[in-house]
């Protein structure tokens, strides 16, 4: 036991200290042996299991193969991928798992704190051991290119883009390389506003090279054979998202999953990425809410106010009280309130979704300029707690971004930081309007019958609940107009977009529970997942392959068998 505190503390400086990546990650994996941590369990898991279920079906049996996209060590997701592979492969499939190994200059797995050759040392022994481990097929980008001839080729075509142009508009081969890169180069920068500083054109540059060297990989790999259908994480990060568009160049069905906003369920979809929100097919198809699926909405809701049920709890302390918060705001009741929920700048949710303003903060800046001009109005701006939750702190907070266009706010106008415990559902029941750019605030105030004014693609506009602007006019003319709603409708039409988002899409995956920085396994050998109750397993055994494009309903799939 003293031997196991002495590793413990070494783990805890070596995470701290980030030495030589090889004794970093011995630490590492010492102390997941002792404290059977994921890795560990998973070893044992496969260790224990019976050799037939083991076993990967023949080319002659098979029902054809399933490439993942699986570069970098995310934990939990390959946590996730094996299992849904050996679900799969017990019913006749052959999945094979695509990894980087340490051939990329940069990519989505980043740290500030760590050298990007640290990051890759570590990422490359983990995922290299877990899929060791693992007993399913796997290859590395080198086994598809020549890493140094690739290399040496990206570092030219890159050089080629011209800083002075959209960086998404960079094409090599004909293949949309910038466009598919744009998402994680502004989550690697943490704001969508960088300069172009010295750095910044040499990293987008890196970005550039990385995503042509996942281009040849993929591309020789897909080629390889005929692959029946491509999985990846999101669909969005750059690799996942290069495998989506080759896959679909190629006609073979690209399916995206990822973690769901409730803890412990997974979302997948066919085609778009999981940051499209793509569930108008489910939503347009989804009877009334019956009364039990009433209650289990408005359970649901009650819980999430209070941050229950999320992966992470962006309320760890909540002020909830109307007149404590109208005190502290120094709100005027007799004036009108309209509160703006921001998302953070570089969300997925956000990039791309532009219709008329420049990006979220040109939203922002209209919207406090208009406001500031109307002394019987009150301009509430609500900064999104996940500039402070996440474990990727945003670089570009919009409180800063505030106070240096606007030194002294107006009067009619306040801002209450990432930081604050007031309650963003107080706030909503004090407004009369609610403005969101894309955030599932929206959603959540027309739950409850409030105008809500959207300024960009989010997945609910256009459905009957929302005000939708199409132009600045229009937007602007929303703010001033003193509008009649049918309440009634947009709260029957919400709430069941709701219920489609929350409980429909909802995948649950109980062989696994996520932990902060970790998960465990709950099952000791995948005969204990193949003979238990676990409803994972009856999903993706009968896969619906077939499905209309965009997410795939969990709860429609269950009652169709």
């Amino acid at each position: 036991m003293e031997k196991a505190k002495i590793l413990k503390m070494a783990y805890k400086a070596g995470a701290v200290l980030r030495w030589h990546p090889d004794f970093y990650c011995l630490l590492k994996r010492g102390f997941d042996h002792i404290r059977g941590g994921s890795f560990t369990q998973w070893k044992k898991i496969i260790q224990s299991t019976s050799p037939e279920l083991l076993r990967e079906p023949s080319e002659s049996e098979s029902k054809g193969d399933i490439l993942f996209i699986s570069p970098r060590w995310w934990l939990i997701h390959q946590g996730w991928e094996t299992i849904i592979a050996y679900i799969l492969r017990w019913q006749g499939f052959r999945p094979h798992f695509l990894i980087c190994n340490n051939a990329m200059d940069m990519c989505d797995s980043y740290d500030p704190k760590q050298k990007i050759g640290d990051i890759c040392a570590q990422c490359r022994r983990d995922i290299h051991g877990f899929m060791t481990n693992s007993k399913i097929p796997f290859s590395k980008f080198s086994d598809w290119i020549d890493i140094e001839s690739v290399k040496n080729e990206a570092l030219k075509c890159s050089n080629l883009w011209d800083p002075n142009t959209e960086f998404n508009k960079f094409t090599y081969d004909n293949f949309p390389i910038g466009d598919l890169i744009w998402i994680s180069l502004v989550r690697h920068f943490r704001k969508i506003r960088f300069s172009s500083d010295p750095h910044a054109i040499a990293t987008s540059r890196k970005f550039l090279e990385s995503g042509i060297i996942a281009y040849r990989a993929i591309q020789n790999i897909i080629n390889s054979r005929n692959w029946k259908y491509v999985f990846g994480v999101n669909g969005s990060f750059f690799i996942e998202a290069i495998a989506g568009e080759f896959a679909r160049q190629k006609g073979i069905e690209f399916f995206s999953y990822e973690r769901g906003i409730k803890k412990d369920y997974v979302l997948l979809s066919k085609k778009s990425p999981i940051s499209s929100w793509d569930i108008l097919n489910i939503y347009k198809n989804r009877e009334p809410l019956n009364a039990a699926e009433e209650k289990e909405i408005d359970d649901y809701c009650a819980v999430r106010k209070i941050g229950g049920q999320a992966v992470v709890n962006y309320w760890p302390q909540v002020e909830a009280d109307k007149k404590k918060i109208i005190d502290e705001l120094k709100l005027d009741p007799t004036k009108k309130i309209f509160t703006a929920f921001p998302n953070i700048t570089w969300d997925s949710a956000v990039i791309n979704r532009e219709i008329f303003f420049k990006d979220l903060w040109d939203w922002i800046n209209t919207t406090i300029a208009h406001i500031s001009q109307r002394p019987d109005v009150q301009l509430i701006v609500r900064v999104h707690p996940a500039e402070i939750r996440l474990r990727q702190k945003t670089t570009e907070r919009v409180a800063d971004l505030i106070k240096e266009y606007y030194p002294q706010l107006p009067a009619n106008i306040r801002v209450i930081d990432s930081e604050s415990p007031i309650s963003s559902y107080t706030l909503v029941e004090i407004s009369d309007k609610i403005l969101v750019y894309t955030t599932t605030v929206g959603l959540e105030a027309a739950m409850v019958g409030k105008e809500v004014i959207v300024s960009a693609r989010t997945h609910y506009r256009g459905l009957g609940f929302t005000t939708d602007c199409a132009n600045k006019e229009e937007y602007l003319k929303a703010l001033d107009e003193q509008r009649a709603i049918d309440r009634p409708a947009i709260i029957e039409k919400a709430r069941r977009y709701a219920y489609t988002l929350f409980f429909d899409t909802h995948i649950p995956f109980k062989s696994i529970t996520e932990e902060e920085g970790d998960y465990h396994y709950n099952i000791k050998s995948l005969d204990d997942l193949k003979n238990g109750d676990f409803p994972e397993v009856g999903f993706f055994s009968k896969f619906p392959f077939n499905a209309p494009d965009g997410f795939i309903s969990y709860r429609m799939t269950q009652l169709s068998k």
